[in-house]
């Protein structure tokens, strides 16, 4: 056997030192340092793929011979000339990107002494990631990160001193110096020092500004207006602050006002009215809410006869005095229903028989008009026949008689002559115009059939047709015209089949316009999707929403008609404050969010910009609700806040899910209340947030995003991420000497209460403690205060801190013994030091043995 093992290593020496098996084996070295330089090319790791590249050149190059220079280069697939031109290339390359990364280098430098000057990092960022787009190489990543860093804290500097200064030109010295304060722990500048010290300078007078202030709306409150612009004036001219002055100018608005109102009354008592009126209007232009001018108004029209201006004056105005001079006016119209019902509500005597003669007198009317109307019947004269009919259900409420000819009769026969003769145009206008009269189901159907017709010849009339369409499909279910179609016979209408087949129709005719005019599509298409999203709530036969009478209309319907509908009723639905939210002016951006579309949500969201826009929808929703008595204005501004905060939750959720979290902060915050109030939205920030964390790379963002995470939603998660990064910026402030032991306590324990028990904090809070004892056994024993270290060290919750002491205490014993340079007596307070520390450690038995002081 041990002579086969022999011959077979003999064999192997033979063949090894064969000259052309070593040239097949650096062939196939030489391929493999190819592969590794296109490899490294491929990865952009230009500077190693030189290098190889370099060593393959001294390969295929003298001294080595003709035939072993071909022969590698065979074997790797290339020629000496390709190879040395790609080497030049990527070489040149690296030189170029060099160069760059040099002026980005030398951009970073000019702007270190100025944190202001962003461009310039801006720039320098992005030629180092411009290099680290084109060379792999980790210092182009290392300074992209650096930048990035300090980029942001810049930002945050600039954004301080930006609120700061705002805060301070309009007078509030407090918040701007917090502001000062925060930018100063970024970057500390002679600019930002002076800024500081002239804020901490005006804090006193704005305290006593302040003082001022709180007294003098307390005057306000009180009625003593001018005493109030007294007290005001000498304070704001000391200290002029923006809120100071919004009150001083509201108080003179006021007193302005009044001494309008006086003039008016002492000029109605001199019998000159339009004076009195003039001045009167004035007072109510300086305070539009100035309602005992709108009832002084109101007596004054009553004195000129000018009942249909009573009337309008005194729109909106509640109260007795308010209720019964209405009622007086429409006396004096001849409306004699509505001044009955405006004077039910007052219980006084004479009232009372004033209204029993009303009664006497409506009789009367009621007869003479019934005789009208049959007259004009009998002359075929159909349009004053039911103009006559509509006035006295109007002025005598409903009577069965009447309703009964006008529905069968009247109506049927006028209408019929109408749409045998007028063009679509006409026939839209004409029943608009009936259904602003009669206000009904009939009418409203009426209306959807004209105006669709029309917008198909009009396609300029498809914005108006959305509401009317979906109003009609609002009320489908209850539609008395489709209880009877005489081409079904006995069977019935599939009103869910119809309800489908028209909202299809209406969404046709709308795509229809994609191609024509993209925009007015989008119009069109926001407008649908509000209608449509009233009309889910609303159910199917519908049961909440607006009612007018027995109608359910949908709120572009009423938008468009609201000034002329009376007897509108509110039924909320369990999503009340959607289906409020519907109504206000975020109402197509609530509706784009519901459909999923948060981007266009986003484009058509109300803004600054859009003020008579939001005015517009903002007297909408108040005439919605207030026309019930279950709304307030507390109510209406709720549900703005309301339709903001959706739309805001929607905005931040679309940031979040596209990873750019920093866009989601303002929206968010603005919708934080509604996202802990709802557990849903709640449930969706939380998880959002978790896949938003796993991107984040950068230790700082982290830090800006749990804070932020925390801020918003406080959820457990949120705290824990929050507080383990906080401990880390703790450790790494504590590392560079940034902050002291105690200080880092303090902030630990700020923590602690904010998670409770939460073991990274609780094991920092030892780690730092432990450290801080130490340290201070540390500088005791360096000025030989070994009692005070001692004591010290008995006082410690920590095990290990008496051990270190008692083990110093025996180190010096035995030393000091062995080298005869401690007296009996140190030797034997060293030895009751380190008994008092740690009588039962095992190692220290040993010594205290060997000494005969304890056994």
């Amino acid at each position: 056997m041990k002579v086969i093992v022999d011959g077979w290593h003999k064999l192997n020496k033979i063949v090894r030192n064969n000259s052309l098996f070593l040239l097949f084996c650096q062939g196939a070295e030489s391929k493999k340092m190819s592969l590794e330089m296109a490899e490294l090319a491929r990865n952009k790791q230009l500077r190693e793929a030189v290098r190889v590249g370099s060593e393959i050149i001294s390969l295929v190059s003298p001294p080595n011979s003709f035939f072993r220079r071909q022969f590698y280069l065979w074997t790797m697939g290339t020629s000496l000339q390709s190879l040395s031109k790609q080497l030049a290339e990527w070489q040149q390359k690296i030189e170029e990107i060099d160069r760059l990364a040099a002026y980005a280098d030398s951009l970073e430098k000019q702007a270190s002494n100025n944190p202001l000057a962003i461009q310039l990092l801006t720039s320098a960022l992005k030629f180092y990631q411009h290099c680290a787009y084109q060379i792999n190489d980790s210092l182009y990543l290392e300074a992209i990160a650096r930048l990035q860093e300090e980029i942001y804290r810049r930002q945050q500097f600039q954004l301080l001193i930006t609120q700061g200064k705002e805060e301070a030109k309009q007078g509030f010295f407090k918040q701007a110096l917090s502001n000062f304060l925060q930018a100063k722990t970024l970057f500390a500048t002679k600019k930002l020092d002076l800024a500081i010290a002239t804020c901490s300078a005006k804090i006193q007078p704005e305290e006593n500004f302040e003082a001022v202030l709180t007294t003098a709306r307390k005057i306000a409150m009180a009625g003593k207006f001018a005493q109030a612009i007294a007290l005001l004036e000498p304070a704001l001219a000391k200290f002029p602050r923006t809120d100071g002055k919004i009150l001083y100018a509201q108080l003179r608005k006021t007193v302005k006002a009044k001494k309008y109102f006086r003039a008016a009354i002492l000029a109605e008592k001199a019998g000159n009215l339009e004076r009195a009126e003039a001045n009167y209007q004035e007072a109510i232009n300086i305070l539009p809410e100035y309602q005992e001018a709108y009832l002084r108004l109101a007596i004054v029209a009553v004195k000129m006869n000018n009942w249909e201006q009573v009337i309008d004056y005194l729109q909106g105005i509640n109260g007795e005095r308010a209720a019964y001079i209405r009622g007086f006016a429409f006396v004096q119209l001849n409306n004699l229903q509505q001044a009955d019902l405006e004077w039910q509500t007052i219980d006084r005597s004479q009232v009372k028989q004033e209204r029993k003669a009303l009664k006497i007198l409506a009789r009367r009317k009621r007869l003479q008009a019934m005789k009208e109307i049959q007259e004009f019947v009998q002359e075929r004269k159909l349009e004053q026949a039911k103009s006559a009919s509509l006035s006295f259900m109007q002025q005598f409420g409903t009577c069965a008689i009447v309703q009964r000819n006008l529905d069968e009769h009247i109506r049927p026969a006028f209408e019929t002559d109408l749409w045998q003769n007028l063009a679509w145009q006409e026939l839209v206008e004409l029943a608009e115009n009936n259904w602003l009269k009669q206000q009904d189901i009939i009418s409203l159907h009426n209306l959807m059939i004209a105006a669709y017709y029309y917008s198909q010849i009009n396609p300029k009339y498809l914005a108006k047709l959305i509401p009317i369409w979906c109003s009609n499909l609002a009320n489908l279910y209850i539609n008395p015209l489709l209880d009877d179609i005489p081409w079904l016979g006995a069977a019935k209408v599939d009103r869910d089949s119809l309800y489908s087949n028209l909202l299809q129709l209406l969404e046709t005719a709308i795509d229809e316009v994609k191609d024509r005019d993209l925009e007015t599509y989008y119009q069109l298409r926001d407008r649908y999707r509000l209608e449509l999203a009233s009309l889910e709530i609303m159910g199917k036969p519908p049961q909440f929403g607006l009612k007018l009478d027995e109608l359910f209309l949908t709120p572009s319907f009423y938008q468009n008609y609201r000034e002329k509908l009376k007897n509108i009723s509110f039924i909320p639905a369990r999503e009340i404050q959607i289906q409020q939210a519907l109504h206000s002016s975020w109402g197509l951006a609530v509706a784009a969010c519901l459909a999923g579309d948060t981007l266009r949500a986003i484009q058509i969201k109300p803004v600054n910009n859009d003020r008579a826009e939001i005015d517009l929808f903002q007297e909408n929703l108040t005439s919605v609700l207030t026309q019930t008595n279950n709304f307030s204005e507390l109510d209406i501004h709720s549900t703005n806040l309301f339709a903001e905060s959706l739309v805001a939750y929607y905005e931040g959720c679309y940031h979040l899910s596209n990873q750019h979290w920093r866009l989601a902060v303002t929206p968010l915050q603005q919708a934080e209340v509604e996202i802990k109030a709802s557990p849903q939205w709640y449930a969706e920030i939380e998880k959002l947030c978790q896949n938003q964390r796993q991107i984040i790379s950068h230790f700082y963002e982290h830090l800006d995003f749990a804070q932020f995470w925390c801020n918003l939603t406080g959820s457990e998660t949120a705290r824990s991420y929050l507080a383990q990064l906080r401990v880390e910026q703790i450790k790494q402030k504590l590392t560079n000497q940034i902050i002291t032991p105690t200080q880092a306590l303090n902030e630990l324990a700020g923590l602690a209460k904010l998670v409770p028990d939460h073991p990274t904090i609780t094991d920092a809070i030892a780690k730092v403690e432990f450290a801080r004892e130490a340290e201070q056994l540390h500088q005791l024993m360096k000025v030989n205060k070994f009692e005070e270290a001692v004591k010290l060290a008995a006082r410690s919750h920590y095990e290990q801190i008496p051990y270190i002491v008692a083990e110093i205490c025996i180190s010096i014993l035995v030393n000091g013994s062995q080298n005869n340079h401690l007296s009996e007596e140190a030797v034997q307070q060293l030895a009751n030091w380190a008994y008092q520390l740690c009588p039962h450690e095992p190692a220290f038995q040993q010594v205290y043995r060997q000494f005969g002081l304890y056994c």
